[in-house]
């Protein structure tokens, strides 16, 4: 995990963090910002998704390949003392644990397969890409594939505006179901969701919208990515069915605020000072170049309380769950698919086609005559600010945080979001 404690070294008060104070796991993934070290929870919590990955593989690896888990663990644990029996031939050793089936050049291989000779000169199979076997195909697909659904995608941090490279903006996907809406030959919509979230109001914008399908008569399968949490898990309230890899990175139903306070930085290294004139106690208020004060601290904890409140009711009406029983497995605790799938986070483990397949049976229609439809779609201060960074003498933590900040660009500075460096597979 990344750190970015010489923030609170070169400028202790650089940083603000504050969470619910009902939210137990809430805050410990954005310590990084200001601590050296992981907090217990943290620490808990990625402990619990770890080992829950490392033995649903350690299964896959047994079931799969008939390798038996302490051949596996033997492996891992022992690997220095196994690889010196054999003079450091991490090839022969994988083999002989029948990690792999055999050892052989590109040549050899193809010859095994039957796709060349001995001699590697004549081609003994015809070979399409399948690129080319789909272009060749797509037209005798289109003669059965009848049945349009659209299929949107949830990629990065959600936020206000349009959707860019690592950008989910909540204008975008609001654009975007508009238009599935005004395409009457469009049956349904499948979400594919790749997003640690972001913007706790700019996830509700994209639930609101979401849910505009429903009251269209669209049905929505949701089908969880890599990660799918906080934020994007709000969002994904509004569909009719939540389908997740067993090793998605879900659940984080938590809210904390983070906003920057520049003042040292603005003063001591760019040479800006700031006078103002106001006409009310808070007209001030959430500006970078001061330090916050205890009441705009309380104003931020106020509201922090009140998004993850709104979460737990989101999740409790989405899933059809007491809202006793939501708090319980909340506070900002992530999850895999399959312990989500366990504690009825996610309706079902499975893929993309496991979607199709949900959206083809709501429907009432054979999977074979879907047609997926992919819905595809400047100086501001934060570029101005960074510029100056960037020709300044400032530390590049320091640029890296405050970037990462300005990108998630809440309303109110408070965020459900969960950060998918984090987590490493």
């Amino acid at each position: 995990m990344n750190r970015y404690s010489v923030i609170e070294e070169k400028n202790p008060r650089e940083i603000i963090l504050l969470r619910s104070h009902k939210c137990k796991w809430g805050r410990c993934f954005f310590c990084d910002y200001i601590h050296d070290n992981m907090s217990d929870e943290s620490r808990e919590n990625l402990e619990s998704i770890l080992n829950s990955s490392w033995n649903m593989y350690l299964s896959d690896l047994e079931y799969k390949n008939s390798i038996t888990k302490n051949t596996i663990l033997n492996y891992s644990n022992n690997y220095n003392t196994l690889l010196a029996k054999f003079n450091g031939d991490s090839a022969v050793l994988a083999k002989k644990l029948m990690l792999v089936d055999d050892c052989c050049s590109k040549k050899n291989a193809l010859y095994k397969l039957g796709f060349q000779d001995s001699k590697g000169s004549e081609e003994l199979r015809n070979l399409v890409d399948y690129y080319s076997y789909y272009k060749i195909r797509k037209n005798d697909l289109r003669k059965v594939q009848t049945k349009k659904v659209a299929l949107l995608y949830f990629n990065g941090v959600i936020t206000s505006g349009v959707n860019k490279k690592g950008v989910l903006g909540s204008d975008s996907v609001e654009e975007n179901i508009n238009r599935i809406i005004k395409d009457k030959d469009i049956l349904g919509v499948i979400i594919r969701i790749n997003s640690g979230g972001g913007s706790s109001y700019d996830s509700e914008v994209i639930r609101r919208s979401i849910s505009l399908l429903s009251e269209n008569s669209l049905p929505v399968v949701v089908s969880m990515g890599n990660v799918a949490a906080s934020g994007a898990y709000w969002a994904s309230m509004a569909s009719d069915y939540v389908i997740a890899n067993k090793f998605t990175i879900t659940g984080s139903i938590g809210a904390f605020g983070m906003f920057p306070t520049a003042k040292e930085l603005l003063e001591d290294h760019i040479g800006l000072t700031f006078d103002n004139v106001k006409t009310a106690k808070f007209a001030d208020s959430m500006y970078i170049n001061k330090d916050l004060s205890e009441e705009e601290i309380e104003i931020l904890n106020l509201q922090i309380d009140d998004i993850y409140n709104k979460f737990i009711d989101v999740v409790s009406i989405g899933r059809g769950l007491k809202k006793d029983y939501v708090k319980n497995i909340a506070e900002g605790r992530v999850y895999t698919g399959s312990q989500a799938l366990d504690i009825k986070l996610v309706d079902e483990i499975g893929t993309m086609y496991d979607a199709k397949v949900k959206i083809a049976e709501i429907l009432d229609v054979d999977v074979e005559s879907l047609l997926l439809v992919d819905i595809i779609e400047k100086d501001d201060f934060k570029e101005i600010f960074m510029d100056t960074f960037m020709n300044t003498n400032i530390p590049l933590d320091t640029f890296k945080i405050l970037n990462d900040i300005y990108d998630l660009q809440d309303r109110n500075n408070v965020y459900t979001y969960y950060p998918t460096s984090s987590i490493f597979f």
